[in-house]
Protein backbone atom coordinates (compact mmCIF):
# COMPACT_ATOMS: atom_id res chain seq x y z
CA UNK A 1 0.00 0.00 0.00
CA UNK A 2 2.84 2.14 0.74
CA UNK A 3 3.97 2.17 -3.11
CA UNK A 4 0.10 2.60 -4.05
CA UNK A 5 0.25 5.91 -2.27
CA UNK A 6 3.38 6.87 -3.05
CA UNK A 7 2.67 6.46 -6.97
CA UNK A 8 -0.79 8.78 -5.56
CA UNK A 9 2.32 11.66 -5.57
CA UNK A 10 3.28 11.30 -9.01
CA UNK A 11 6.72 12.16 -9.90
CA UNK A 12 8.09 13.58 -6.92
CA UNK A 13 8.42 9.99 -5.38
CA UNK A 14 9.31 8.34 -8.25
CA UNK A 15 13.00 7.59 -7.27
CA UNK A 16 11.83 6.79 -4.13
CA UNK A 17 9.39 4.11 -5.31
CA UNK A 18 11.57 2.40 -7.34
CA UNK A 19 14.37 2.30 -4.66
CA UNK A 20 11.57 1.05 -2.44
CA UNK A 21 10.98 -1.85 -5.34
CA UNK A 22 14.68 -2.67 -5.61
CA UNK A 23 15.12 -3.20 -2.14
CA UNK A 24 12.29 -5.55 -1.98
CA UNK A 25 13.83 -7.64 -5.31
CA UNK A 26 17.09 -8.01 -3.64
CA UNK A 27 15.59 -9.54 -0.77
CA UNK A 28 13.34 -11.90 -2.76
CA UNK A 29 15.90 -12.71 -4.93
CA UNK A 30 18.31 -13.31 -1.95
CA UNK A 31 16.09 -15.66 -0.43
CA UNK A 32 14.59 -17.49 -3.18
CA UNK A 33 17.93 -18.26 -4.28
CA UNK A 34 18.82 -19.67 -0.59
CA UNK A 35 15.77 -22.08 -0.63
CA UNK A 36 15.22 -22.90 -4.51
CA UNK A 37 17.80 -24.87 -6.17
CA UNK A 38 16.59 -24.48 -9.40
CA UNK A 39 13.97 -22.69 -11.50
CA UNK A 40 14.81 -19.40 -9.84
CA UNK A 41 13.81 -18.04 -13.13
CA UNK A 42 10.82 -19.12 -13.77
CA UNK A 43 9.98 -18.52 -9.94
CA UNK A 44 11.02 -14.55 -9.45
CA UNK A 45 9.43 -13.53 -12.76
CA UNK A 46 6.04 -15.09 -11.42
CA UNK A 47 6.74 -13.67 -7.94
CA UNK A 48 7.39 -9.71 -9.88
CA UNK A 49 3.87 -10.67 -11.27
CA UNK A 50 1.84 -11.09 -8.40
CA UNK A 51 4.13 -8.24 -6.99
CA UNK A 52 2.47 -5.68 -9.90
CA UNK A 53 -1.09 -7.83 -9.75
CA UNK A 54 -1.46 -7.45 -6.02
CA UNK A 55 -0.42 -3.54 -6.58
CA UNK A 56 -2.72 -2.41 -9.63
CA UNK A 57 -5.00 -4.13 -7.21
CA UNK A 58 -4.75 -2.07 -4.62
CA UNK A 59 -4.55 0.88 -6.95
CA UNK A 60 -7.82 0.14 -8.32
CA UNK A 61 -8.97 -0.29 -4.42
CA UNK A 62 -7.66 3.29 -3.27
CA UNK A 63 -9.24 5.33 -6.47
CA UNK A 64 -12.66 3.79 -5.69
CA UNK A 65 -12.82 1.43 -8.60
CA UNK A 66 -13.63 -1.61 -5.94
CA UNK A 67 -13.31 -1.79 -2.56
CA UNK A 68 -10.59 -2.76 -0.64
CA UNK A 69 -11.72 -5.82 0.55
CA UNK A 70 -11.72 -7.77 -2.43
CA UNK A 71 -7.89 -7.87 -3.68
CA UNK A 72 -7.52 -8.07 0.34
CA UNK A 73 -9.36 -11.13 -0.28
CA UNK A 74 -8.39 -12.54 -3.13
CA UNK A 75 -4.47 -12.03 -2.90
CA UNK A 76 -4.46 -12.38 0.96
CA UNK A 77 -6.89 -15.37 1.33
CA UNK A 78 -6.97 -17.11 -2.14
CA UNK A 79 -10.10 -15.77 -3.15
CA UNK A 80 -12.24 -17.82 -0.39
CA UNK A 81 -15.47 -16.73 0.02
CA UNK A 82 -15.48 -17.91 3.53
CA UNK A 83 -13.09 -15.70 4.67
CA UNK A 84 -15.08 -12.44 3.44
CA UNK A 85 -15.31 -10.98 6.93
CA UNK A 86 -11.28 -11.35 7.70
CA UNK A 87 -10.85 -9.45 4.69
CA UNK A 88 -13.44 -7.09 5.24
CA UNK A 89 -11.71 -6.38 9.12
CA UNK A 90 -7.94 -6.43 7.58
CA UNK A 91 -9.24 -3.91 4.72
CA UNK A 92 -10.71 -1.65 7.34
CA UNK A 93 -7.27 -1.85 9.51
CA UNK A 94 -5.39 -0.91 6.56
CA UNK A 95 -7.64 2.07 6.00
CA UNK A 96 -7.42 3.36 9.60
Amino acid sequence: MLLVRLRADGPATKQLRQELYDLFQEDVEIRVRQQTPSGVSRYLTELEKDFYGNALALDQALNGECELWQPVLRNAFADDADKTAAAKSLAAYLNR
